[in-house]
């Protein structure tokens, strides 16, 4: 398993490299631009940020655009309760996860779990 996300990070970091960064970046605005009401764009977005460039801010700034237009994003709450603790912004934190532990919850029990 080990070897399999080294070599699928390694493979991301070769294409990053191949393209460039702010080309990336580019392609993904330009989803946004022509879609900005689908969340998985601000994702990635917020993602390409945190990995490549460690800018916490914008990754911010685009999982709370993510949860904006899917307030039920598993993976943008986590991220976002995550980031809160790490600025020591311990009640903001908390309160995401408590929301993902209550949305997580509440999926299992309905059976919406997705």
């Amino acid at each position: 398993m080990g070897e399999c996300l080294h070599s699928i990070r390694f493979y991301n970091q070769a294409e990053f490299e191949i393209i460039g960064s702010d080309s990336i970046i580019n392609l993904i605005n330009e989803a946004v631009r022509l879609n900005p009401e689908y969340p998985g764009s601000y994702e990635l977005l917020a993602s390409y940020y945190m990995l490549y460039y460690s800018d916490m801010d914008k990754e911010k700034e685009n999982l709370e655009k993510v949860i904006q237009l899917d307030p039920n994003n598993y993976y943008a709450i986590f991220r976002l309760g995550v980031i809160m603790i790490s600025e020591r912004n311990f009640r903001s934190g908390i309160k995401y996860l408590i929301l993902l532990y209550l949305i997580l919850n509440m999926s299992i029990l309905t059976g919406c779990l997705t």
